[in-house]
This record gives C-alpha cells, structure tokens and sequence, in this order.
C-alpha cells in the first residue's frame, strides 16, 4: 500500500509541476499516458522518464502501429515484401522513438523539471 500511496503521491507532485510549466497539458498528458494509467499502469509522465525508456515505449508503439498500418495497405495494395515492411517499421520505430526521447529530455532540463526521484 505504501509503494501504491509513493506513485501516487509522486504522480500528483509531478502533475502539479507540469501544470505549472510552460508545457501544454495536451504534450505532457497525452491520450496515449491517459489511457496507460486508465488501465492501472504506473507509468510516469514522459518528462520524467529516462531518454532510454522513452526511447523504448514510444518506439516500439509507434514502430508496432506504424507497421500493422503498412502491413494492412501493402497487403491491400499488393505492395512490398514482409521483410521489407518489418525493417521499414523498426526504422521509424527508432527514428520516432529517438526524437521523442530527445524531445523529452530537452523540454524538461528547458522547463527545469524535477527528477522524479526528487518529487
């Protein structure tokens, strides 16, 4: 209950301080975050993950959607190869999953946000 009661406390803090920033409740809240606590993950705010982390879930996410999309067209398309389609979506997978981690990182040493292990 005490580590439930620690995110929580943690989440609320971190909340609280993005509200407070420059950064729009749409970039730091997205529907995405929304819908990973919705289904009882503790995940936190992309602002306070490690590049790498970020890196990882948004990559993966996006490489997963990115692909199944591809797949769909190509197959209605008559289009490329699977393999063609897997690399091409590992590649964005790495390419969105890197600038989204870049782009996290920055915006929260430009907005001087707390590390979470200080909230």
């Amino acid at each position: 209950m005490s580590n439930q009661m620690d995110y929580q406390d943690k989440l609320n803090a971190a909340m609280k301080e993005l509200e407070q920033s420059k950064i729009s409740k749409s970039n730091y809240a997205p529907p995405f975050f929304n819908l990973l606590l919705k289904l009882g993950f503790k995940v936190r705010p992309y602002h306070y993950n490690s590049p790498l982390v970020n890196f990882i879930l948004l990559g993966s996410c996006f490489g997963l959607t990115w692909g199944l999309a591809m797949w769909v067209l190509a197959g209605l398309m008559g289009g490329d190869s699977p393999i063609f389609s897997l690399s091409i979506a590992l590649m964005a997978g790495a390419m969105f999953g890197g600038l989204m981690a870049l782009y996290y990182k920055i915006s929260g040493k430009t907005n001087h946000l707390s590390e979470w292990s200080q909230l």
